[in-house]
């Protein structure tokens, strides 16, 4: 298999990973880093007629599947386009508001 060639990740589970595509965060193509156990690998399939046929993407089914902090990675480039990007604003100390200072009363015993 060369690095132009995919390969097909199977997986079942309902930790998140769901909602993650669902909110459009996992499209086809993205870059992930996956840990889990493998269930099985497949490169070959029987046909209708018996005879064995390679598939056209190897197949892996993994299960207890989770992707670890900092897992996420690049989007494909016709989704980076559409990513929702969040700016902050940036404050300069000398621009800042002073805190006000509350003081507390003093308890009386």
């Amino acid at each position: 298999m060369n690095d132009d060639e995919g390969a097909n990740i199977k997986f079942l589970n309902s930790n998140g990973l769901l909602a993650l595509y669902n909110n459009g965060k996992l499209p086809v193509g993205r870059m992930i880093t996956l840990t889990g156990h493998i269930k099985s690998i497949a490169e070959t399939y029987t046909n209708s007629q018996g005879e064995v046929v390679m598939l056209k993407r190897p197949t892996m089914e993994m299960v207890d599947v989770q992707v670890p902090t900092g897992g996420l990675g690049a989007m494909p480039k016709d989704k980076v386009e559409n990513a929702v990007r969040k700016t902050g604003v940036v404050v300069r100390p000398s621009d800042a508001k002073p805190a006000e200072s509350v003081l507390d009363e003093t308890p009386v015993f």
